[in-house]
């Protein structure tokens, strides 16, 4: 199953992309999220997955657009897209519609640090 993998800090990047292979995905991985934006803006493949780093470091994120901005943007596109949150914040750090979502499980939510078993089954 292909994924795209939003997460700026490389160090990081490189473990979970590694772990996602691991675990039998495809992953391809996008450090700036007005870049995936960008790329997605096209059109979305119909119920394409999606983990999202939420992007709150300043020094790696200077467009300043957060994973959960691009969760509500690819919503819109497509209601079928599979997203998932998969962050260090907690739940109650994330924007309210985003909260809400995860709420009515249209995203899931995964804490980081990551484990094998979460990231294999996060689209189960």
């Amino acid at each position: 199953m292909d994924i795209t993998y939003l997460e700026d800090e490389e160090t990081v990047a490189e473990t979970v992309t590694e772990a996602l292979r691991c675990v039998g995905y495809n992953p391809f991985h996008e450090r700036c999220a007005q870049a995936l934006l960008d790329r997605v803006s096209c059109g979305v493949d119909p119920g394409a997955c999606y983990l999202l780093d939420e992007l709150n470091n300043v020094e790696t994120n200077p467009d300043n657009v957060t994973g959960s901005q691009v969760a509500l943007e690819l919503m819109a596109q497509d209601s079928s897209a599979r997203i998932v949150i998969g962050t260090g914040c907690s739940i109650d750090e994330l924007p309210p519609e985003v909260q809400e979502a995860i709420n009515h499980g249209k995203i899931t939510y995964l804490r980081k640090p990551f484990r094998m078993a979460e990231l294999a089954g996060m689209y189960d």
